[in-house]
């Protein structure tokens, strides 16, 4: 019998591991990238609380998924990005566009500021998400 049982175990997948195999369920959503030199300026403008929405929170995962999403349909724009990025990050410097919060501004001091949580999820991101965002945006 346990010689049976070897050949059909050769054959074919044990029940238990397909059960085990249907429950793996990897988000590739949760990983993000080094966001282009060119953003770099803008991610040191945000504050941390956007930032870490930026990077892990539900911007993230929703611009990952659009970019893999329309990844065959957006055409690439390697130019447009940088250039886009290099633009944003010029923006983030000016104080009076992108005031910084400190202590006269109390507990909204984290909300101080331009809120480019979503510039910055699509850079995080990758080059797809980049040019959904580019497309979506106003």
């Amino acid at each position: 019998m346990s010689i049976g049982r070897i050949q059909a175990s050769g054959i074919a997948i044990n029940p238990e591991l397909q059960v085990a195999l249907a429950q793996l369920n990897f988000d590739f959503s949760l990983f993000k990238v080094d966001a282009p030199p060119e953003y770099g300026p803008l991610g040191a403008s945000l504050s941390n609380a956007r930032r870490e929405t930026a990077e892990d929170g539900a911007q993230h995962i929703t611009a990952r998924r659009l970019g893999a999403l329309f990844k065959d349909i957006v055409p690439p724009t390697p130019i447009l990005h940088e250039c886009y990025g290099k633009r944003v990050s010029e923006i983030a410097k000016v104080e009076s566009a992108n005031p910084k919060g400190s202590d006269k501004y109390g507990s909204f001091a984290e909300f101080v500021g331009a809120d480019a949580t979503t510039i910055w999820a699509a850079a995080t991101s990758g080059p797809d998400a980049i040019a959904v965002h580019l497309l979506v945006s106003p």
